[in-house]
């Protein structure tokens, strides 16, 4: 499993030192989260090179990554969906975390945890930070005049939206 609570540490310590100035306790420490979020960055690069090419199974944690922009897709904990108040918001960070993390189930009970992935399967999304709550396509349109206008938010929801698993190979980039 990956972590990311000293890499979460050293980012904070390096707002702090932002804001308030480097002394030299604080530039101490820093420098010694620095070396720990990197030993922890490459612990988890390993673990992710261990598993890259490994066949998916239901119940299996994964990362999702926004292709274009190459951010983690992550729930927030604090905003609201803009379509649909009851719903979390999602946003695109450039930082690794648990928010970032999603449990891959099977949208109907003929598959179980541990079966083994197809392609055209249907899948879900139940986000590991907060379980039970689950990637969700909005019924309603974005209504503001934007380059949105028309289009469906991804947002965090206690409903499920359904998701097909299609092959693509990684060299089509």
């Amino acid at each position: 499993a990956n972590r990311y609570k000293l890499d979460k540490k050293y980012r904070k310590l390096q707002e702090k030192v932002s804001k308030i100035g480097e002394s030299i306790k604080l530039k101490n420490a820093l420098l010694q989260a620095k070396l720990a979020a990197e030993a922890e960055n490459e612990d988890n690069e390993c673990e992710q090179n261990r598993q890259r090419g490994k066949k998916l199974l239901y119940g299996m944690v994964i990362q999702l990554k926004h292709h274009f922009t190459n951010k983690y897709v992550h729930i927030s904990t604090t905003q609201t969906s803009q379509t649909e108040n009851s719903n979390m918001q999602i946003l695109l960070s450039e930082y690794n975390g648990k928010n970032a993390q999603y449990r891959i189930m099977p949208r109907y009970k003929v598959k179980g945890e541990g079966d083994l992935v197809q392609v055209e399967d249907q899948i879900v999304l139940e986000s590991v930070k907060t379980p039970g709550q689950y990637l969700h396509v909005s019924f309603p349109s974005y209504q503001q005049q934007s380059v949105y206008f028309g289009d469906k938010e991804l947002n965090l929801s206690v409903l499920q939206s359904g998701f097909t698993v299609y092959r693509r190979d990684a060299a089509d980039n």
